[in-house]
């Protein structure tokens, strides 16, 4: 009776963690505690473990994905602590990978049924839509680029464009699934106001992630049929947004993906060098000199130049661009392949679970395993052309789509049963 009561409290707590992560409480409430989100984190797993305690729930947490999670966290704190050649930068990035790893853990763990998962979307949808009318209606422009204010997760333009791609397809997932009719209209607007935001950002990493989006979506469809809807709907609303609200300025942003020589700023020639530069590193390294966040260094040592003397505006020119060879670079070939590996097994499992809703004609939970999937591949085509191996969000995104898979597998247990 107890651990019933509880059930909810540890995803409450949860949900204030995120809320405080995507909305900071300093800009938006007035609340001047930066510690707010730990206080969240800490009473989310205390309350967790208090529902263990009572109900006796099984975790289902010992899968290959955890496991290879907990595998590459344990390579990361290897080299942080044992390889590297500034241990204050390491620290302070394994500190950060940590908390990923915790909060990918707490979200596996908190999501006990369907309704939660719900729930959760819900919560990640509304934080995803305040932060898109944010940049869309007040954005801050520096270097032709919107850079949004006000949230402690989005640090700049790539960042806000890849969490509002792996938004989008929660809010529609949620829009196709919901009943409640004032529901679909504001999911609706969110929708085009995500869109909007996406096109602001400016983001080539961006563009790529909804082209491979869109093929993925026609991919997983069972009929022809399916796919020629699709692209009947799709095709049309594309080419409106596009005349209508994307900028030239996009458009030559976008032409520098196949041609990088128009690139005025050299950053399309310096990425491609970087990654030039990681490769050939990590063919003769099966674990890295350097430790987690310092790979600059080797970068800067192979273009002539001192990582020490240059300024810290300058510094993103000497990252690698791509967030396997990033992490790669940091930590060495053995720890790329359990990333690797991680990554895959949570690929894996989503096709599985999308074959099992199918096969039970679970509707609603086909959606929402379709939706992380499109997700869950957009992320990834779109990381692989930014540095976000240790970002926050990567574990948000991860984590939901295994906690999506959770679910399907226990409805689609519960209706072989019935």
């Amino acid at each position: 009776m107890l651990g019933s009561f509880f059930a909810g409290v540890p995803l409450l707590f949860l949900s204030g963690f995120i809320i405080t992560n995507f909305l900071n409480p300093s800009y938006y409430f007035a609340i001047e505690y930066p510690h707010l989100p730990q206080v969240f984190i800490l009473l989310s797993t205390g309350s967790l473990i208090l529902v263990y305690f009572f109900s006796q729930q099984k975790s289902h947490f010992f899968k290959l994905p955890n496991v290879m999670l907990l595998l590459l966290y344990f390579c990361t704190v290897l080299t942080a602590f044992f390889r590297t050649v500034d241990p204050e930068n390491s620290q302070e990035v394994l500190n950060i990978f940590s908390k990923g790893v915790f909060v990918y853990c707490l979200v596996v763990c908190v999501i006990f049924n369907y309704q939660q998962l719900r729930q959760l979307l819900y919560v990640l949808a509304a934080c995803i839509t305040i932060n898109a009318i944010k940049i869309v209606h007040s954005p801050v422009w520096d270097k032709g680029r919107a850079w949004l204010e006000g949230s402690t997760l989005i640090k700049d333009p790539n960042d806000a464009t890849m969490v509002f791609i792996c938004g989008l397809p929660i809010v529609i997932s949620l829009f196709l699934t919901t009943k409640n009719k004032l529901l679909k209209i504001l999911l609706a607007y969110s929708v085009f106001v995500v869109l909007l935001a996406i096109i602001e950002a400016r983001s080539r990493g961006g563009f790529l992630s909804i082209f491979a989006m869109f093929l993925v979506l026609l991919f997983i469809q069972t009929s022809i049929k399916k796919r020629l809807i699709i692209i009947a709907i799709l095709a049309p609303v594309i080419f409106v947004v596009a005349v209508r609200y994307v900028p030239a300025a996009y458009f030559q942003r976008i032409l520098e993906i196949v041609d990088i020589e128009e690139d005025s700023t050299g950053s399309a020639q310096a990425r491609v060098n970087a990654m030039t530069i990681s490769v050939r590193y990590l063919r003769s390294h099966l674990l890295s000199e350097y430790g987690p966040g310092n790979h600059s260094y080797h970068l800067a040592s192979e273009l002539g130049d001192d990582i020490q003397e240059i300024s810290e505006d300058a510094k993103g020119s000497y990252l690698t661009h791509n967030f396997l060879l990033q992490y790669g670079h940091d930590n060495g070939l053995l720890p790329l392949l359990v990333y690797y590996v991680w990554l895959l097994s949570i690929f894996q499992m989503l096709f599985k679970s999308l074959k099992m809703t199918r096969i039970a004609g679970d509707r609603d939970m086909e959606i929402l395993i379709s939706s992380s999937l499109v997700l869950y591949c957009g992320f990834l085509v779109g990381a692989l052309f930014l540095p976000f191996a240790y970002r926050l969000f990567v574990f948000y995104f991860s984590s939901l789509s295994y906690a999506t898979c959770k679910i399907a597998n226990m409805r689609s247990d519960e209706l072989k049963t019935d």
